[in-house]
């Protein structure tokens, strides 16, 4: 074996143990609690003078795709798929008005909107006055620092 293919093993020896030792994404185990979450933040709309927002299967989808690659890569982040208008795009809702709500590390989905409602940019979004249709999934990473992921998006007619 000459130097240079000796080498050129090692370095590609090196990167696959650097590709393992990043070590593979965790599963997920992602839970649709967008109809546990609709009295809690319906009930905040009223109080507020808002109309009610309903679940939609295909925003439950966009919030299932967006907390369940948080919780892999145990990263809190809106932009983890690209920013919302794309993944919104990519779902379908390309001109709906749309807002977005991440959070981590709660135990309920009633506590992840109380913790929502006391945050001046989430409370804007809970509160926005085009919503209609709603989707909020949790997703859990046992072995990560948060351990739950959530995502809530909010979408307009």
């Amino acid at each position: 074996m000459t130097t240079l293919t000796r080498r050129s093993a090692a370095l590609g020896l090196c990167g696959f143990l650097a590709a393992c030792a990043t070590g593979p994404r965790r599963d997920a185990v992602v839970q649709d609690v967008t109809e546990e979450a609709l009295p809690f933040i319906n009930a905040f709309r009223r109080e507020n003078g808002l109309p009610p927002v309903a679940s939609d299967r295909g925003v439950i989808r966009a919030a299932e795709t967006q907390a369940r690659l948080m919780a892999e890569a145990e990263k809190l982040s809106h932009d983890v798929d690209g920013d919302l208008n794309k993944r919104l795009n990519r779902s379908g809702f390309a001109k709906n008005a749309a807002a977005e709500n991440v959070g981590a590390g709660h135990a309920s989905a009633e506590r992840a909107v109380a913790s929502w409602q006391r945050s001046p940019g989430h409370r804007a979004n809970l509160l926005m006055k085009e919503a209609t249709r709603i989707g909020m999934v949790r997703a859990d990473s046992a072995g990560s620092r948060y351990r739950t992921y959530w995502a809530l998006i909010l979408v307009g007619p």
